[in-house]
């Protein structure tokens, strides 16, 4: 007796055709970073004399940030010095945020914080593309102020989305604005791989390195961060596992 077959012709429009999410592969000191680099920068942590004004300083905080040294670790002298600049010098305060919050709490138990914070905000409107990591103290010392001047907020925020379309070289401003504005995502619409890999090239070939690697590095490693975290204990950066490099592949293609 002859057998029906039943035949289910494939139709092509019911082929779906799916593309693998794109992973970004951000910078990672551990992988971007030789270890002959973080040699020369641990010797130039160590330094009496920086080479120059400000690099032990850049160097420390980044080591911090990374991971590579604890806060035991940090010189007492090293700490003392970037707690005595001033606010002209705005990344130095952001420094002692991350090294040691504790005596920015300590400070403003005697100082007008206020008054520091309208300095600031002046210093911000008056130079604005050359006051830099203010916003990183905007986001982080003065968060509490910073957050109910809502006006000037709304301002800084379209002043620092202007920029942005500008900027050669957006590393810096990218971060400040992930710590300033935590609640947009406008630095994510200039992450690219091109951006990251450029970035990355940067740090490990620019000359003099073992200082300056901490100055290029700060803004890397934060906007590399899954989370950031601001209160009373610091700048928190929370890392997830990182993904294996992997060649692109094909779009997969899925049958129903």
């Amino acid at each position: 007796m002859p057998v029906d077959v039943v035949s289910n012709r494939l139709n092509i429009k019911d082929l779906v055709i799916t593309q693998r999410e794109k992973t970004i592969f951000k910078f990672d000191p551990n992988r971007d970073i030789s270890p002959e680099k973080w040699v020369e920068a641990r010797e130039a942590l160590e330094q009496q004399e920086p080479k120059r004004n400000g690099g032990k300083y850049w160097v420390t905080t980044f080591a911090y940030l990374s991971g590579k040294i604890t806060k035991n670790e940090i010189p007492k002298a090293t700490l003392d010095f970037i707690k005595g600049q001033t606010l002209g010098q705005p990344w130095f305060m952001f420094m002692e945020f991350i090294l040691d919050p504790e005596s920015i709490k300590t400070l403003y138990e005697t100082r007008n914080k206020e008054d520091d914070y309208l300095f600031l905000k002046n210093e911000f409107l008056t130079k604005i593309g050359s006051s830099q990591y203010g916003l990183f103290v905007l986001g982080t010392v003065f968060s509490d102020l910073f957050n109910k001047d809502e006006d000037f907020k709304k301002r800084a925020f379209e002043i620092v989305k202007n920029e942005l379309e500008y900027d050669s070289d957006p590393a810096l401003l990218m971060a400040e604005a992930r710590v300033a504005f935590p609640e947009s995502d406008l630095w994510k619409k200039y992450e690219t791989q091109e951006f990251w890999q450029q970035n990355i090239d940067q740090v490990e070939a620019y000359p003099g390195s073992d200082e300056y690697i901490g100055e290029f590095g700060i803004p890397l490693i934060i906007l590399s961060a899954d989370r950031i975290k601001v209160d009373e204990s610091g700048l928190k950066l929370e890392f997830g596992e990182k993904p294996e490099f992997q060649e692109p592949s094909l779009p997969e293609r899925r049958k129903y």
